[in-house]
C-alpha cells in the first residue's frame, strides 16, 4: 500500500497519488485512505446540500462522476467508487476536496493557493481557479525558487502566532500551454484527468516539515490593466482570504466556522498581503515571478 508525507500527515492509502510525495518506508500512518462501502446519507447531519452532508468532524460527499466519500475525525477517507469511476477519477477528488475535508478536521487553516519558498519562507499566491497561481509558481521554481505546495496553502498557528506552511505536492498542475511555455515536456508528466488537458508537472519541490509565513500575494487580471503590485488594506486582505480560504463550506458545515474566521483574521492581520495586477494578455508568467521577487526583496538565483 502507497505511503505519502504531505502537509505534515504521513498518509497511507488504496490509491496511488502520482503527486504527492512518498513517505519514509515504515512510517506509522496519521491518515487513511481506503475503499469501502459509504451510506448514502449522513446520519446526525447538521448541513445537507446536494453535493455533501456535514456533522462536526465528519463529512460525506456525494461526486456523480466518482462515488460517495466519507471523511472523519481527521483520520479516514473511506471512497465508495461509482460504477465506471476510473482511479484518475477518484484520486482528482481526493486530492481537490476530501484531503481538504480531513485538514479542516485537523484544524488546519486552507487557502487556494500556490506556495513558494523564497529567501527560506514561504509566499503564498492566491485567487479563483485561472488566476496563474500554478502558472507563477512555477515560472518562481525555474528561477530557483522551490514549491512548498501547489493549490493549497496548508498551515497552522503556532503559540506565538506565527503561521507555518507544510509543504504538499511535489508537482504543479499546468494546462499544456503553460507547461510548454516553461519548457516543461508533458510527455513525461502524469495527465491529471482523460478529458483534461492539464498535467502534473515536476519541479523543484521544497520538502522538511515547515516554513514560517511571510507574505501573501492576491492575483488579479483585469482586460487592459497594467502590471503592478501594490500592498493590500488589511480590511481587504481579509474578505479576499476569507473568500480563497479553500473549501470553507465543509468547515462551517462541521461547525467550525468560529475556528476558520479566527485564523483568517490573524492571517490577514499578521502576514503582509499584497495585491497583483496583470493584463488578460500580453505578459509572461516570467513578468508576474519577478513582480513576487521584487516585493519579497529577494533577488533571481543566477
Amino acid at each position: 500500500m502507497p505511503l505519502y508525507f504531505l502537509h505534515g500527515l504521513t498518509v497511507s492509502s488504496d490509491l496511488t497519488v502520482a503527486e504527492w510525495p512518498a513517505a519514509v518506508p515504515g512510517s506509522a500512518p496519521d491518515a487513511h485512505i481506503r475503499l469501502g462501502a459509504v451510506p448514502l446519507a449522513l446520519e446526525g447531519a447538521r448541513e445537507t446540500t446536494e453535493m455533501w452532508d456535514a456533522a462536526p468532524r465528519r463529512l460525506l460527499l456525494r461526486i456523480a462522476p466518482a462515488g460517495r466519500f466519507l471523511i472523519s475525525d481527521g483520520q479516514d477517507i473511506v471512497i465508495d467508487a461509482a460504477q465506471g469511476a476510473t482511479d484518475g477519477d477518484l484520486v482528482a477528488f481526493v486530492v481537490s476536496s476530501a484531503l481538504a475535508a480531513l485538514l479542516h478536521q485537523r484544524a488546519l487553516l486552507l487557502i487556494h493557493a500556490s506556495v513558494v519558498l523564497i529567501g527560506g519562507r514561504a509566499v503564498f499566491l492566491f485567487g479563483p481557479s485561472g488566476a496563474g497561481k500554478s502558472t507563477t509558481a512555477a515560472a518562481l521554481a525555474a528561477r530557483g525558487f522551490p514549491v512548498i505546495s501547489d493549490d493549497q496553502l496548508v498551515c497552522r498557528r503556532d503559540a506565538s502566532g506565527t503561521f507555518h506552511a507544510l509543504p504538499g505536492t511535489s508537482r504543479v498542475r499546468l494546462w499544456s500551454d503553460a507547461a510548454d511555455a516553461l519548457g516543461h515536456d508533458t510527455a513525461d508528466a502524469v495527465r491529471l484527468r482523460t478529458a483534461e488537458a492539464k498535467y502534473a508537472v515536476t519541479v523543484d519541490h521544497a520538502g522538511g516539515i515547515s516554513y514560517p509565513v511571510a507574505m501573501g500575494v492576491r492575483l488579479i487580471q483585469r482586460q487592459g490593466a497594467a502590471l503592478g503590485i501594490a500592498p493590500m488594506p488589511r480590511v481587504a486582505a481579509f474578505e479576499d482570504l476569507w473568500t480563497y480560504c479553500f473549501r470553507r463550506r465543509y468547515a462551517i458545515g462541521m461547525g467550525d466556522r468560529a475556528r476558520v474566521f479566527r485564523d483568517v483574521s490573524a492571517l490577514a492581520a499578521g502576514v503582509p498581503v499584497m495585491s497583483l495586477t496583470r493584463p488578460v494578455e500580453r505578459f509572461t508568467a516570467g513578468e508576474v515571478a519577478d513582480l513576487v521577487l521584487s516585493a519579497a526583496g529577494t533577488q533571481a538565483h543566477v
